[in-house]
């Protein structure tokens, strides 16, 4: 990687109190993570080791070759270079506390990488660590975004929260913390429905903005008629409850058409585009 300065990137990035604004999440992490823009990668976070930076999958619409949403994923080395899955970086934590701050990081890096890029409407989906919104207080939602949003400049609104529903098992908790973000102006993402436990009850009760169907839906519809056959009325229960749709994994001509057919709203997948740390204006 080749790290410069922050004072040497240009105005648009001075005066970001870095330290300060990481050590008010945790005031013993001061010396903890460092902060570097990279030219090639933007950003990136020095943690335990590790260096943390943001690659952004575009998300588009159905019937438009321009992206309406980026989805933030997290990308990590080691100390010699090797890639560390996200998996595998969040199971070195040894402690809560060690995984909400490390959560923080990596979207900090996200949001900030996208400011930095994104000049259109295109909307931010973040990835959100549901064991972070389980600790949050009530009352507490949103109290690291403020600042950090306000500080890149961008409204509530830009920002779609993912949250894998069928893995927090406080319902009453998990409809506290939906209903805090969305109050705030932020939009609400139900990541992976299809797969594990989810099902339509927690649908209803937390109203999300958009439903991502998980990838073994689209698999499945393209080896099994039945499935096939079944995606539309999925996908109307949904528009039935104001929520759009997203196939994600989309790899194949056949299952982007499928996809289609089904009605969905938009698609995402390596067939659409790859992640990279490059903001894609169009398909």
């Amino acid at each position: 990687m080749n790290f410069v300065d922050l004072t040497e990137i240009g105005s648009s990035v001075r005066g970001w109190d870095w330290s300060q604004f990481i050590a008010d999440w945790n005031p013993d992490s001061r010396r903890a993570v460092q902060i570097h823009f990279d030219v090639d990668f933007g950003f990136c976070a020095h943690h335990d080791g590790i260096v943390l930076r943001s690659a952004f999958q575009p998300i588009f619409s159905a019937t438009n070759p321009s992206p309406v949403g980026h989805e933030a994923l997290l990308r990590a080395t080691d100390s010699l270079g090797q890639s560390i899955s996200p998996e595998r970086v969040f199971e070195r934590t040894a402690k809560l506390d060690d995984t909400i701050f490390l959560d923080r990081i990596s979207r900090m890096l996200h949001v900030v990488n996208f400011a930095r890029q994104n000049s259109g409407d295109a909307k931010l989906y973040l990835n959100m660590d549901g064991r972070n919104l389980m600790t949050v207080n009530s009352g507490q939602h949103g109290r690291f975004f403020g600042p950090l949003l306000e500080m890149c400049g961008l409204p509530h609104e830009a920002l779609v929260l993912e949250i894998l529903e069928s893995r927090i098992s406080d319902h009453d908790r998990l409809v506290e913390a939906v209903a805090a973000y969305t109050y705030q102006g932020f939009k609400i993402a139900i990541d992976d429905f299809g797969a594990r436990d989810s099902n339509f009850d927690r649908l209803w009760m937390l109203s999300p903005h958009v439903v991502k169907m998980d990838r073994s839906l689209i698999v499945k519809a393209d080896q099994d008629p039945r499935v096939r056959r079944m995606l539309p009325k999925l996908v109307e229960i949904v528009h039935d409850l104001e929520a759009a749709v997203i196939f994600e994994g989309i790899e194949t001509e056949i299952q982007q058409a499928i996809a289609r057919e089904a009605g969905t709203d938009m698609v995402q997948g390596f067939l659409c585009a790859r992640p990279s740390a490059t903001i894609r204006q169009t398909q």
